[in-house]
């Protein structure tokens, strides 16, 4: 149970960045009836379907709503353009960041259920990969938060 609720944490703290990030009223319903369904998906998961398994369904769930979300918010950058360098934008970074983690673990954890049942592997080249993803990740939010501190030229003092 504790790496659901790590798991679990994530999600919630990526989905209020997120509607911070898109800084709009009119989403907030949307994400409050996504949230809500990835909350009780993910508890029905946890406590009946995959009680003693690794949860790779809610996984595959919170990296299908992610996916959706950092193209979306791409495709508002680029509809939007507030700044004419994107890359000093700290969202940027973070969305990016999303973006290469979900989208690996798509495929890691649809291929992960798989490998448990039916091959019985131990998991240790899946998870290698997921390490990665994840140092990949953390690289990525560090250098977003490396750039909301760094002050600019056009930057009062």
């Amino acid at each position: 149970y504790l790496g659901s609720s790590y798991r679990l944490v994530e999600f919630i703290l990526l989905f209020i960045i997120y509607y911070k990030a898109f800084n709009r009223n009119s989403v907030l319903k949307i994400f409050i009836v996504v949230g809500t369904l990835y909350f009780a998906f993910f508890l029905f998961n946890l406590f009946f379907i995959q009680d003693d398994k690794v949860n790779f369904y809610s996984e595959i769930f919170s990296a299908l709503i992610f996916i959706a979300l950092s193209v979306t918010f791409f495709y508002q950058l680029m509809k939007e353009l507030p700044a004419i360098q994107v890359y000093r934008l700290p969202m940027f970074w973070i969305n990016a960041a999303v973006l290469i983690y979900f989208s690996g673990n798509l495929f890691l954890f649809t291929l992960g259920n798989y490998l448990i049942t039916i091959l019985k592997s131990n998991l240790i080249v899946h998870y290698s990969f997921h390490n990665l993803l994840s140092i990949l990740k953390n690289i990525l939010f560090a250098t977003g938060f490396y750039v909301s501190f760094k002050k600019t030229p056009k930057d009062p003092l």
